[in-house]
């Protein structure tokens, strides 16, 4: 089972050259993930929950930049293709949604408590 459908991508300039390979080597990273989290493929829930859906479909889409992209440049000088830019956006989003995931994520059960965001009213002295 998959972890998004290709009708979920909204990057049009990515959604043209994605393939299935693309979502099913999104749906073995995910896998691989919750592996490395403790939680066996059969404990991952499907349809994904939001979070997981997001970062397979980030996943897929810096892949299917990653072919595309000439890779002979680092963004900077005169020349950055488009795929290329794309691949280095969705990479650092990826790293991005990773930090904030919990065994629990995969499974679809409650965060862990004290990860939810806390407001503090702070005034000057």
């Amino acid at each position: 089972m998959e972890c998004f459908e290709m009708f979920e991508v909204r990057d049009t300039l990515l959604k043209p050259i994605m393939e299935e390979h693309d979502i099913q080597g999104a749906t073995e990273y995910i896998k691989m993930l919750a592996a490395s989290y403790g939680v066996p493929t059969e404990r991952i829930k499907f349809p994904c929950t939001w979070p997981i859906k997001t970062l397979a479909i980030t996943y897929a889409l810096m892949c299917a930049a990653e072919r595309r992209s000439m890779m002979n440049t680092d963004g900077t000088t005169d020349g950055a293709d488009a795929w290329e830019l794309k691949r280095k956006q969705y990479a650092s989003k990826l790293e991005t949604l990773k930090t904030d995931l919990r065994a629990e994520t995969f499974t679809g059960g409650a965060p862990s408590r004290g990860r939810v965001p806390v407001n503090i009213t702070m005034r000057r002295g």
